[in-house]
């Protein structure tokens, strides 16, 4: 099997301060940002070598965290092909295409003002919410429609507590591992690494084991596809609203409508990078 993993790194266990996932504002060479590299690092390695107990497979393994220089690739099984650097034209999901037979999602959070979630934002500080077909989303609603336009089925996620109750709103079928419970917005309740690293390695061979038997499900979002995304400020909208077949619905909000999830995903990508640019 080729096996998909999106690594992010606010879910990380034990990950529960910017500077600890912001090489900008902890600074590259930063205790804290070193220590949240080297755990997104050994939470990946316990999902592959969980799928890598129930058979032989090849993994893709995609680094989804802001420049998206993060994990160690040195420190990761040899089974391995590592996508890292950005920009990259699907972002959190470079590598996801038909070859690929089902996905992990690691160290994902939840999405921007959700309650007692770590670390939760959607995409960057700029987007207040999106919705896709007018039902609310994260990056990870976003990344999930995008596996179902080429058939993958996503078997496991890990990240927060407030995360679980955002992915289960969406898809049930799949194997979730809470790695800490959100106090604040910057605090958590967190277990020992070496138990989380267990559980995820636990919870990928599961959901590889079920993968193979072809016993998950595929979420699609059917056409036209409608995406609405708010903005912060309405300076934001007025430079997304330059994207062509834009819909100014409202001071902080546009719309655009397109009839694969491909399309879409690159419009929204391409209006979050018109909004950065004010």
């Amino acid at each position: 099997m080729v096996i998909f993993i999106s690594a992010d790194i606010e879910g990380v266990a034990l990950v529960v301060r910017p500077e600890q996932a912001n090489a900008i504002e902890g600074g590259s060479s930063s205790s804290h940002y070193a220590r949240a590299r080297t755990l997104m690092t050994d939470e990946i390695r316990a999902a592959m070598e969980g799928a890598a107990e129930v058979g032989d497979h090849r993994f893709l393994i995609n680094d989804s965290h802001s420049i998206m220089i993060n994990y160690f690739p040195e420190d990761l099984p040899e089974m391995g092909e590592f996508i890292q650097g950005s920009p990259k034209p699907f972002g959190m999901m470079e590598g996801i295409d038909r070859q690929v037979d089902c996905a992990f999602f690691i160290g994902y959070h939840a999405a921007a003002g959700t309650l007692h979630a770590v670390l939760d934002h959607t995409s960057n500080d700029r987007v207040f919410s999106v919705a896709l077909n007018g039902k609310k989303v994260g990056e990870f609603g976003m990344n999930l429609a995008l596996t179902g336009h080429f058939h993958v089925p996503v078997v496991l996620v890990t990240g927060d507590e407030a995360l679980k109750q955002e992915v289960l709103a969406l898809h049930q079928d799949l194997e979730f591992v809470v790695t800490k419970r959100g106090i604040t917005r910057t605090s958590a309740s967190c277990m020992h690494p070496t138990t989380i690293f267990r559980i995820i390695k636990e919870s990928a061979a599961h959901a590889i084991s079920r993968a193979m038997a072809q016993t998950v499900r595929i979420h699609e979002v059917h056409a036209p596809i409608t995406l609405d995304i708010t903005f912060v400020k309405t300076i934001h909208a007025d430079m997304a609203e330059l994207i062509p077949g834009s819909l100014r619905m409202d001071g902080r909000t546009v719309r655009w409508i397109g009839s694969d999830m491909p399309t879409v995903y690159r419009t929204y990508r391409g209006m979050l990078a018109l909004s950065g640019t004010v």
